[in-house]
């Protein structure tokens, strides 16, 4: 009986530990900034490396994709204004096929001190704006909406990751968790 016992605990034991390997895949994350001084976009594993090359570059995009073992789960991207007075901030939720589902955008205009989060529900590549929130940017208190501030960041936005700037860099995700680092030429 005690033979049983050892394989029915080690069948166990084998079952859990690829679960847990398969989490700490989930945490990965690549970061990406666009270098319009060399017109790339670049890629990088570790966080401190970003942030640092992104303060030489001073870039105007930027931000993170997460990984759930080869696939991306979720994408983090940050557009500043070159004048500092607005910054869009947007967050791409992904299915388990790497589809984009939803888009929530936080628009942050500093010198109104005002901040409009949207939420959009994205189903066959159609956005749909569930909701739309505007806060005060000091306190983060709810103010009500008396126009849409925001017009000139409704502008449209990719719903699905083929339409992202720097989709070829999510597909190269390996290469810069591999090397630490890799750029390359934006077509745009």
């Amino acid at each position: 009986m005690s033979a049983q016992f050892t394989m029915i605990l080690s069948c166990c034991l084998c079952l859990l530990v690829p679960k847990h390997l398969d989490s700490q895949a989930a945490q990965r994350t690549m970061y990406f900034l666009r270098d319009d001084t060399r017109h790339q976009w670049c890629g990088y594993k570790s966080q401190t490396e970003w942030k640092t090359r992104l303060n030489e570059t001073r870039s105007d995009v930027y931000g993170g994709v997460e990984y759930r073992g080869e696939s991306a789960d979720k994408i983090f991207v940050t557009e500043d204004d070159s004048t500092g007075d607005w910054a869009i901030i947007d967050e791409y939720g992904l299915n388990q096929k790497a589809e984009v589902e939803s888009l929530k955008r936080t628009i942050n205009y500093i010198p109104e001190n005002e901040s409009e989060e949207q939420i959009f529900r994205i189903r066959s590549g159609q956005a749909t704006r569930i909701r739309s929130v505007l806060r005060t940017l000091r306190t983060g208190e709810v103010a009500p909406i008396q126009h849409e501030i925001y017009e000139f960041a409704a502008k449209s936005f990719p719903t699905s990751v083929h339409g992202l700037k720097f989709f070829p860099l999510m597909n190269m995700h390996q290469a810069v968790w591999a090397s630490g680092q890799l750029c390359l030429i934006d077509p745009q």
